[in-house]
């Protein structure tokens, strides 16, 4: 396919096409739903009507995705581009339609979920219940959870449209359908978001598409985060926007802080490159939205001490020695298992946690120093280095996040999708090998329970952060690395 990379992204072709194509999932996600609940003679439940639901999920987006190919597909042709990275994106989708099917059906952690959500409908917050296992998150999940359920309930049972006698289960599988149906939007945004950010660095449209598409139909982390309804799509998407917008727009930069802040406090540590690179607009953003949303939480819903609860709750976080939990924790726990010590696990894991703050730390100082010495003493290309400054310290600070959290299993690793793309586009020609075999530890290693081979994901994190020196990588003539067949002159 030959396209023109320097052409503009033309929005008069695409300003109908996208609504359009975004409203014809949405009405996918309501035509399951009504389809299941209607249950018309021409629709059938071989795996029983709990799984109907999903069933016809997949044929109302099956049918989607042909209309979304179909507009879509009528824009590439007009635009003469863009065709390898929506031919990526309905294979991406389904994909993940099959997956969906077979993961419908509501896990362990998805309970957690479901307490808080209960403890918030009948005790005005999500840290009321003792009922196992405990709602251990921010307040804002199990608020969003109970508002869906009251809505479900007013129009379904309230409206005599089901029968009564099937409404606490019907309800409650429909809860679980509506946060289905956002974690597969999630996927829709995570897929865009990425190729983007590939686009962002100067990839161009085949490579990006095809980088994308294989980081996340090949990524252990991400089936197991759907595997066990985690939520760490908020957090990448989060991230996802805030590298792209940064220099675009600090609104959106400090309201995907925030919002990722009140799903899973992770994305909050983002603050610290902002802080480092003087971007106090998207600071100050952020800072308003997040107390903007925890004044909605407090007031609108007339429980102010849920902060409170929320912070006395995490003040005895739950820890592990599970092998597959590659948290600094762990390993402290699994080394003195050897001594007969475990006892003093946790003293050992302040001493991980400090070197850690230490090294990172320490990257940080030696990059600003070599940053200024290569400001004052080589003609540079200012828009790139305040781009490399960035983007470098914010890899950092994301590795640091998986570094200090009491408790890693294999799908916060989900979070390493942005790194891994960054260390390839920009330091692939450094380490090539390391690289692969760092991004391969992290992505495709299947879950087990083998001491110390369960830390793969760490030690690929270790070899990614080893992979990027502490150097100032120029933009010309090195980046992009040759193997991606980037241009440097490529648009957005």
């Amino acid at each position: 396919m030959n396209e023109t990379e320097t052409s503009t992204f033309d929005w008069r072709i695409w300003r109908w096409r996208i609504p359009a194509a975004i409203a014809l999932w949405v009405c996918a996600d309501i035509g399951a739903l009504l389809l299941w609940v209607w249950n018309p003679p021409f629709i059938g439940s071989t795996y029983g009507r709990y799984n109907q639901i999903f069933e016809l999920y997949s044929f109302t987006h099956t049918l989607a995705l042909i209309g979304i190919g179909g507009i879509l597909y009528s824009g590439c042709r007009k635009a003469k581009k863009l065709l390898f990275p929506i031919g990526a994106f309905l294979v991406l989708a389904f994909f993940y339609l099959t997956l969906f099917e077979h993961y419908a059906r509501p896990s362990y952690d998805y309970g957690s979920w479901c307490n808080g959500m209960v403890s918030q409908l009948e005790h005005g917050d999500p840290y009321s219940t003792t009922t196992k296992p405990l709602y251990w998150y921010p307040p804002i999940l199990a608020q969003s959870m109970a508002l869906t359920q009251r809505g479900l309930e007013a129009v379904f049972a309230k409206g005599d449209i089901i029968a009564s006698s099937r409404y606490n289960r019907t309800i409650a599988r429909m809860g679980f359908y509506v946060f289905q149906c956002v974690q597969f939007a999630l996927l829709i945004g995570t897929f865009w978001l990425t190729y983007l950010l590939c686009r962002d660095f100067k990839l161009d449209r085949r490579s990006s598409a095809i980088a994308t598409s294989l980081l996340l139909l090949i990524n252990v982390p991400l089936f197991r985060m759907f595997y066990f309804d985690q939520i760490n799509l908020w957090l990448v998407n989060a991230i996802l926007l805030v590298l792209l917008m940064r220099d675009r727009s600090a609104v959106v930069t400090g309201f995907a802080i925030a919002l990722g802040f009140h799903v899973k406090l992770y994305p909050a540590i983002l603050g610290l490159p902002l802080l480092i690179t003087r971007r106090w607009r998207a600071i100050l953003w952020a800072a308003l939205f997040a107390l903007a949303i925890g004044f909605v939480q407090t007031e609108a819903l007339a429980n102010i001490e849920v902060w409170t609860k929320f912070l006395g709750r995490i003040s005895h976080p739950f820890y592990s020695g599970y092998f597959r939990d590659n948290s600094l924790h762990s390993i402290a726990k699994n080394i003195l298992r050897l001594f007969g010590a475990t006892e003093y696990s946790r003293h050992l894991m302040v001493v991980f946690q400090l070197m850690a703050i230490g090294w990172i730390g320490s990257r940080m100082v030696r990059r600003e120093m070599k940053l200024r010495d290569h400001c004052r003493t080589t003609a540079t290309d200012a828009e790139w280095i305040r781009t490399f400054r960035f983007m470098e310290h914010t890899m950092d600070t994301i590795a640091l996040s998986l570094m200090m959290s009491p408790l890693v299993f294999e799908h916060h690793y989900t979070m390493a999708i942005p790194i891994i793309v960054w260390t390839l586009v920009v330091w692939g020609d450094h380490a090539p090998r390391t690289i692969i075999l760092a991004s391969l530890l992290i992505l495709i290693v299947p879950v087990y329970d083998v001491c110390p081979f369960s830390y793969n994901r760490i030690a690929g994190l270790l070899l990614l952060m080893f992979s990027r020196p502490v150097a100032i990588k120029s933009a010309h003539p090195g980046w992009p690395p040759k193997f991606f067949q980037a241009q440097p002159g490529a648009s957005c």
